[in-house]
């Protein structure tokens, strides 16, 4: 975490000097994510990565045991809530688990984190989730369980032919740029591991080709970016013609709803796999996509459950409430966490050769969710774009029960029919649904950077 009074020296440094200090904490960062017991919690993973089902299974049975009987022992909450003994614990397994402990919303361990913090772990390291509602949680975690956490990351890395170390190019919600220093670069360098740090609030018509020449400069062997952010960088190249070099072997894309139009475009600009993944600052599920493209669950990592709203869970193929039980942070376990995203259990294994469970799709966050009048909740709306051309970026926004608007960023290369895709939700969502049309210059991010391609107005989330 880093303070305002050192950002603000920052901003008034030299751009060499803000490259430096860049890379010295990307030295930190890098003995903290990458040193200790990385490599062998690593090897261990590449070892379970083609377990059989029977295997993991027998895994998650014994990392359930020691999650729940260290939590019952050493945390004020389920210690207080729980009433599980030892024989109990002994002979828990996942399939009873919801029996056993009710769903856990996010906004108890908002009120209480405390409560939530191990007594057996001694000076714990705060990290802090990136707040989208406004409101961060502090979580309370090890060096131990973080080194472990980018052990998945890594894994994933390696699926697709790439390492940590390898060029990078990043795209995230950074501010480099003081209020004087506008004309500046918007990237700074991160010679530690090899990464170029990307600003994704100053992705402008005037900055976009700047971020395209210092690509194709450092040849990025990969690219993380939010799927936003490199489908505004994909767009621009496309409408704009540009012929480019930049050749990664993949992108990979997380913290938003990845959009299958996103997808299509930025694998057609950059000629390359987009695989996207799934993890939080809880340390409460990891979920990544494998090279046949589909989103396997990290079984080593945690259970995943999908929920409805009373907490039961749902057979595959049902849209519900993530919730998830973590356990790689001693320091603050989450039991049956309602993290407040929704998502769909495969129907289906993936010919991978993994045995991990598959998620069909992670719809977004509970607030992103369109509540019809008639109360069915819909998910992905993108289908509703399918076809619909002159649209360089849109949001779609419930402000009442019975009205969403619609924003939209024209492509003004080409011609844009507000009557088809106005035709296109209202087949989606319920005839008393009033939509309408507004055409904006720019939709603002989140407070984070992030992007939301559905946003709520009413108060239906869990978080």
């Amino acid at each position: 975490m880093v303070g305002p009074t050192a950002t603000a020296i920052f901003h008034r440094s030299p751009l060499w000097l803000q490259d430096a200090a860049t890379s010295a904490y990307g030295w930190k960062l890098r003995r903290a994510r990458y040193g200790g017991e990385h490599g062998s919690a690593l090897a261990k993973l590449a070892e379970s990565d083609y377990a059989s089902a029977d295997a993991l299974d027998r895994l998650q049975n014994g990392l359930l045991r020691e999650t729940v009987g260290q939590a019952i022992k050493n945390v004020p909450y389920y210690r207080d809530k729980i009433r599980l003994d030892d024989e109990d614990v002994r002979s828990l397994r996942v399939e009873q688990l919801h029996n056993a402990f009710p769903p856990l919303p996010k906004t108890i361990v908002r009120e209480q984190p405390a409560r939530f913090c191990s007594e057996a772990v001694k000076a714990p390291m705060i990290i802090h989730t990136s707040g989208s509602t406004g409101s961060p949680l502090p979580v309370a975690t090890t060096k131990i369980a973080i080194q472990h956490n980018y052990a998945f990351f890594a894994r994933f890395l390696n699926w697709h032919g790439v390492s940590p170390f390898d060029e990078s190019a990043t795209f995230a919600g950074r501010m480099f740029v003081g209020p004087k220093r506008e004309s500046q670069r918007q990237w700074r360098r991160n010679a530690a591991m090899h990464d170029t740090l990307y600003s994704s609030y100053h992705l402008t018509n005037d900055n976009i080709p700047d971020y395209v020449r210092e690509m194709e400069r450092r040849q990025p062997r990969y690219i993380d970016a939010y799927p936003s952010s490199i489908y505004r960088i994909a767009s621009f190249i496309e409408s704009e013609g540009i012929v480019h070099n930049i050749r990664p072997r993949v992108i990979i894309t997380s913290s938003e709803t990845l959009l299958s139009q996103q997808r299509e475009l930025v694998e057609r600009v950059f000629a390359c796999p987009v695989r996207d993944q799934y993890g939080s600052a809880e340390m409460a599920g990891f979920f990544a996509e494998c090279e046949r493209g589909h989103l396997h669950i990290a079984s080593e990592y945690g259970i995943v459950e999908i929920v409805d709203s009373q907490g039961t869970p749902l057979p595959p193929g049902q849209l519900g409430h993530l919730c998830l039980t973590g356990f790689i942070n001693p320091a603050m376990p989450l039991i049956r966490y309602l993290i407040g995203d929704t998502a769909r259990l495969s129907l289906r294994a993936c010919d991978c050769g993994r045995a991990s469970p598959v998620v069909d799709s992670i719809e977004g966050r509970t607030d992103d969710i369109i509540v019809t009048p008639t109360g069915r909740h819909v998910g992905r709306l993108d289908p509703a774009f399918k076809g619909v051309v002159g649209v360089k970026e849109s949001q779609i926004v419930q402000t009442t029960v019975d009205r969403v608007v619609v924003k939209i960023v024209r492509d003004n290369s080409r011609n844009f029919d507000p009557a088809g895709l106005i035709e296109n939700l209202q087949e989606r969502l319920d005839k008393e649904m009033k939509i309408s049309i507004e055409f904006v210059s720019a939709i603002p991010r989140e407070t984070n950077g992030k992007f939301r391609s559905v946003k709520s107005m009413l108060a239906i989330g869990t978080d």
